[in-house]
């Protein structure tokens, strides 16, 4: 006599489609803030304004973070953070260098970038050629190489910095580009923008910016524990239905 229980075609086809929607969902990546990166990125030219540019001079060390307020209730998994980014240099040897960038994830401290939550390491950026002004944005991204929660009801600060100093000028530098449409271009997303900060000091004090940098950050939704349990409320009655209705 056979161990297992007979289960009836419309029964498992509906398992097998609720199981499928449940591995949908939990894979689904949401835009938590972010802007049209398909659309036309601001270059930079010499005279661009100092205020969006990534640099470590030996006399000031500029770093950006653009801050997001996460709804109560709401968590997600961190996936990706995207920058639009110029690298800028001259066409002299001594800085034709690869430019670093160190990305990481900050908890807020009052409004403020405050204690790091996760580093996310550095990416080189190299000279395009030619090497001449007006310079084009590239689209940066650093993934995710750890598990990040980032909490409902919370805030968080996603931040870039120079990592390595190489001229006393500051160059070469990234440039945290806006979009073409001007500086004015607010992001949007599936939560709140909580502003964009600017350091002239190393991350030491913050002061409100108001050119909103280029960027989007990908992420995936957490389901709620009131959620699990329904979905596991449900796949419960559908194996008592299973058991009622197995063969005499």
């Amino acid at each position: 006599m056979s161990r297992f229980r007979y289960v009836p075609p419309l029964v498992r086809l509906v398992t097998m489609l609720a199981l499928g929607m449940v591995a949908v969902t939990a894979q689904a990546t949401t835009t938590l803030m972010g802007h049209d990166l398909s659309q036309p990125a601001r270059p930079y030219e010499w005279n661009s304004v100092p205020a969006t540019d990534i640099r470590w001079t030996d006399t000031y060390d500029i770093r950006k973070a653009v801050g997001v307020t996460l709804t109560s209730g709401t968590s997600y998994h961190f996936n990706s953070f995207t920058a639009m980014l110029a690298m800028v240099t001259s066409d002299s040897p001594e800085y034709l260098q690869a430019e670093q960038v160190r990305a990481a994830i900050f908890a807020d401290a009052g409004g403020r970038p405050g204690a790091l939550l996760a580093d996310l390491g550095i990416i080189e950026l190299h000279p395009l050629q030619p090497v001449q002004s007006p310079f084009a944005a590239q689209r940066i991204t650093w993934d995710a190489t750890a598990l990040v929660l980032l909490q409902g009801g919370n805030t968080y600060w996603f931040g870039l910095n120079d990592a390595t100093q190489y001229s006393e000028f500051g160059i070469p530098l990234a440039h945290w580009t806006i979009m073409e449409s001007g500086g004015s271009t607010l992001p949007v997303g599936a939560e709140t923008l909580a502003g964009y900060r600017i350091s002239n000091d190393g991350g030491a004090n913050w002061n409100a910016s108001t050119f909103y940098n280029a960027m989007q950050i990908d992420v995936t939704p957490v389901p709620e524990p009131h959620s699990v349990v329904l979905m596991l409320a449900g796949l419960g009655l559908v194996g008592v239905a299973v058991a009622r209705r197995r063969p005499v």
